[in-house]
Order: C-alpha cells, then structure tokens, then sequence
C-alpha cells in the first residue's frame, strides 16, 4: 500500500489536511483533518509497503520501546482500513498513475490559429490546429479525471486531453500541464469561416481557460453575486440554501444589480480581494469590483451568525471551488487565495431558512 496519487497534505490555519485533487476530486472524494499519527502513516507509505511494515516504522519514530502494544496495532489497522475506504491510501499495484502516450499527431497536417481572429483575446497561447479524424485520438496510457456533459477529459503525464462527444468541428484540445501550450484537434471537412466553428472554438476553450488561470491566482467559485458601487458580495451554499434568493433580497434592498448567478471569478488586484468580469457570457458579471465581503450561507431552525473555525471558513471556500483543480499545486494556490481573502474581508457563516431575510441580519456587521 502507499499514499494515494491524488491526495495531499496542507495545512490550514494551524491543522493538517489531506485534501484531494485531480481523479479524487472527479471520483467525489472529501478532504479529511489528520492527527500527528496520521500525517507520520502519510508520509511513511511516500513509500510502498504493508501493514506490518508500517507499524513498526511507526512505533520507531512514535518513540516505543521493545514490541508494539497490542492494541496500538489493532487501532493502527483500523486507521489505515477508514484510510483505504476514503481513497486515501491505495494499492500500489491497482491505482492507475498516467504515464505519457504515444504522439498521434500527424506534422504534415497541422496549421496555427489564431483565437484572436475570432474575438478572443485571452491568454499568451499560440495554438496550432492538427486536422485529424476523432479515431486517431488515443487515450492509451492516461486516466480520466473529468467526464460530464459530453466532455471528457484525461491526463496523459504531460498533458490533459479534452473530448467532446457532442462537437461537430472540434474533437478534441489538448493542453499541457503548465497551461502554456494548447492544441486543437478538428473533422477534416470543418469550416472555419462558420459561425458553428467560432461558437464551438469559444465553449470548447473553457475549461482550459479556467485551469490555465490559475496560473494568475483567479479561481471560479460557485456563488451568485451582487454588485453595488464597483462593490460586491458573494453568496456560497449548499442546494437548497437558495443563494440567489439571498442574493436577490441584498439587491433589492442595496439597490444594486445581480451579478452572475451561479459561477464568479475571483482573484487579488491591487492587493485587494476583486470579483472579475470574463470573455465568456455564462461566466460574466459585467464588470470588475471589489469583493466586500462573503456569505455563506447554511440551512438551520433559527436565523443567526454561526462562528466558524478559520479552518472550516477556507475548507468551505475551497470546496466550493468550481475551477478544474487537476493538480495539488491548483488547489494549494486556491487555498492561499482564500487565505488572502480573510485577511482582507469578513466571511460569515448564515444559518438561515430558505425565506429569511439575511439582510436585516448582516446588514450592521456590513455597515449597509
């Protein structure tokens, strides 16, 4: 056994955790806090090996003297099996890693082009297209970390691959895991002068926009948002906490306009927290402006300000985060982000019915 490839460790606000990324977070799984002892068996399975093993290398570095006691073998055991039901210590010999695949791309059928003859100015990439049919794709060798929609996606050690089953042009992207280099993969028979083509070229880049992003510490957050001023408030939860009911009432009582419903962009300029407009119409809020404050928002009989350990406070955040975070260096930088965030603006918990007036609530604590 050994520590799962898709898992790491971070600390938050003086506590360890062991949060997942990458094929983790598409199979679902939760981040976890972990004691001296867990974070001491994380860090000895870096290294394959069995039970056995790793309860006497633990009892060497814990400090014990002769045999290992009985029931802290026991207790070991049942930690690493809850371990192994979560995903978070694995088989060697079954978790599948991605190792790089073969290059199907043909050099005597390639062109560039250019996104910004189709009003897209966005990114340092400088794309080139490969014509090629969608069988001459190959997945061999790679895993999926992403499938939803019609779109898959798998990492191939180098890059991530993007499918569209739905496409008629494009099938496919590829983007390199540094987010600089960025392919397309199209039908021999596509008109690039369509409309269908512009519309398919500016969905499909989507999602490697948002990874390639992250580059710039801005992530996308599930919230709805309201803007006031070239001020603004975020409001996070759960389904059925009814965020942009929340978010229409603050609106309507600041007089401000509502901003995107569902997905924001977040990020620092400035040194100061700031929600960003996008080129993409289901992310955009229509403007930049100073985010004032956060909001989060949980179902509960009475209607009060909960307190929250600031490690509760940035785990929420984070696991809000609708950016891919296909890598452990994606979701630390989001977290570090967060962390920025508290620094800066207050975050509220909100334990609420779906109908409560929120504002009235929060208004004093905002100055509203």
């Amino acid at each position: 056994m050994r520590q799962s490839a898709y898992y790491y460790h971070t600390n938050i606000s003086g506590i360890d955790f062991l949060l997942p990324f990458g094929q983790a977070v598409f199979a679902k799984k939760k981040a976890i806090s972990i004691n001296r002892t867990g974070l001491l068996i994380w860090y000895l399975l870096s290294n394959p090996m069995n039970a056995d093993s790793l309860i006497r290398r633990l009892g060497v570095e814990l400090g014990f003297d002769g045999p290992i006691p009985v029931n802290f073998s026991t207790d070991t055991k049942l930690y690493i099996d809850s371990l192994f039901e979560q995903g978070i210590i694995v088989d060697e010999k079954k978790e599948k890693s991605a190792s790089s695949i073969s290059d199907f791309r043909n050099p005597y059928k390639c062109e560039k082009l250019h996104v910004e003859d189709y009003g897209i100015n966005m990114m340092n990439w400088d794309p080139v297209v490969y014509i090629t049919s969608d069988h001459e794709i190959t997945t061999n060798g790679s895993i999926k970390v992403y499938s939803h929609d019609g779109l898959e996606i798998f990492d191939t050690a180098r890059e991530f691959l993007f499918l569209f089953e739905n496409n008629q042009d494009i099938w496919g992207i590829s983007l390199t895991h540094d987010g600089n280099k960025l392919t397309f993969f199209v039908k021999p028979d596509s008109d690039r002068n369509s409309e269908s083509f512009k519309n398919e070229l500016f969905e499909t880049l989507t999602k490697p926009y948002l990874y390639s992003i992250q580059e710039y510490n801005t992530f996308l957050l599930h919230s709805s948002s309201i803007i006031k001023d070239d001020e603004a408030y975020l409001f996070l939860g759960p389904a059925g906490t009814e965020k942009n009911k929340h978010a229409k009432l603050w609106a309507e009582n600041l007089n401000a306009k509502i901003g995107n419903p569902n997905r924001n962009l977040v990020t620092i300029v400035d040194h100061e927290p700031t929600l960003i407009n996008s080129p993409w119409n289901k992310l955009s809020t229509g403007t930049d402006a100073k985010l004032k404050g956060i909001i989060l928002l949980h179902n509960g009989p009475s209607n009060l300000i909960d307190a929250m350990p600031e490690d509760k406070i940035l785990l929420r955040l984070w696991q809000h985060t609708a950016s891919p975070l296909w890598t452990s260096s994606g979701a630390e930088k989001s977290l570090m982000l967060y962390e920025k965030f508290r620094e800066k603006i207050p975050v509220h918990m909100l334990s609420c019915t779906p109908d409560t007036n929120s504002f009235e609530i929060l208004k004093d604590l905002y100055n509203l």
